[in-house]
């Protein structure tokens, strides 16, 4: 079978749902065996690519938000962390990625809460007619809640700024109890990751 013969046999043919436009596929893989090194020498050695590669990310997100540009950024970096430029570059490339994917759900959120918003007060208007007080109270701190966030959506965006949260979902829900979890405060380097809300520009 010809190449121009394959290709037309991926195409959608009739009436699809599906786009024509080519497939991207996301491939991961375990790491078990290092070609002339020691295993726990090679796990260490991505464990610290790893840290590095992210407190790279997390310091060129606070500078650029703070009004740094990432381009005059690069050679500080490459020279203090010791980096590739390759390296630079895939971080910058990974937090413009973030953003503007952050910066696209803010435009359905703001849907999402103005229709939430509307649905809430419709059924104070209904529970009103009914009499039914208690469940009038409860929709309107519902009610309350959800301007409240809308609010503090569109001060976001009127102020181009974005909500980077960086870390895990372990590590985010560790600081409700700080203590328990061997932390002082939010201070503590492991969560500077995590509560930083910064502008990126």
């Amino acid at each position: 079978m010809t190449m121009a013969a394959r290709q037309r046999n991926l195409r959608p043919t009739g009436s699809s749902r599906f786009s024509a436009e080519p497939l991207v596929a996301t491939y991961q893989t375990r790491l078990h065996d290092y070609k002339d090194v020691d295993q726990t020498a090679g796990h260490a050695a991505l464990s610290d690519y790893a840290d590095l590669y992210g407190r790279v990310r997390r310091k060129l997100f606070a500078q650029v938000a703070a009004g740094g540009s990432a381009a005059s950024l690069k050679r500080r970096y490459r020279k203090g962390y010791g980096i590739p430029a390759r390296m630079f570059s895939g971080v910058r490339v990974s937090l413009e990625g973030k953003v503007a994917s952050v910066k696209e759900r803010q435009k359905l959120r703001f849907d999402s809460l103005s229709r939430r918003i509307a649905r809430a007060d419709r059924q104070i208007a209904d529970a009103s007619g009914r009499g039914r007080w208690d469940r009038v109270h409860q929709k309107r701190r519902r009610l309350a809640n959800l301007q409240r966030q809308l609010k503090i959506l569109e001060a976001d965006v009127a102020a181009d700024r974005v909500r980077l949260c960086f870390g895990s979902k372990r590590l985010w829900r560790k600081q409700r109890d700080l203590g328990a979890n061997g932390y002082t405060s939010q201070v503590n380097p492991a969560f500077s990751s995590v509560i930083g809300r910064v502008k990126f520009r």
